[in-house]
């Protein structure tokens, strides 16, 4: 296992509201067992509010699952390959 300075955790969690908001004792938890890693979470534009200021979150990335499904499937891999850009 990579030391606890270089990992990097991607959380994605792309649903609805009450998903999210079930997910928040999971950050909680992965950031206290790693509290120096970075903590990025990947989720739809709808629940950002949900996690804007959680203190345990490095990093939001958001997917917006509206313009996502009117894309070809050509261009849904060249837009998530956008958003996941950040984390190289």
């Amino acid at each position: 296992m990579p030391s606890n300075n270089s990992l990097n955790i991607l959380i994605v969690n792309p649903y609805g509201i009450g998903d999210v908001l079930f997910s928040t004792p999971l950050i909680h938890t992965v950031k206290s067992m790693y509290p120096k890693a970075h903590v990025t979470y990947l989720i739809g534009s709808r629940t950002f509010e949900i996690l804007k200021n959680n203190p345990n979150i490095d990093e939001i990335l958001i997917y917006q699952r509206d313009y996502f499904k009117s894309l070809s499937f050509f261009q849904k891999g060249i837009y998530l390959k956008n958003i996941l850009a950040p984390l190289r």
